[in-house]
């Protein structure tokens, strides 16, 4: 089942993680709560400024890519 944190949540090291809408609300929670799990985590946002602010709030690997789902 890989290694355990605390019994519930199991380790995120190694993985690549994408998150839409990480820079605010409950994405920029979760990639918080993944980028301190040592995962690599991937932020996938429309305004990259705030994607880049929400990102250095964030200890772990965290990148900052621009994604607007709504431009085709």
């Amino acid at each position: 089942m890989g290694n355990r944190l605390d019994g519930n949540i199991a380790s995120a090291a190694d993985r690549t993680i994408v998150i839409t809408g990480g820079n605010s609300g409950i994405g920029r929670g979760t990639a918080s709560m993944l980028a301190g799990m040592d995962a690599y985590v991937v932020l996938a946002v429309r305004n990259l400024d705030k994607g880049l602010a929400a990102a250095k709030s964030m200890r772990g690997p965290v990148d900052v890519r621009e994604l607007d789902l709504a431009d085709l």
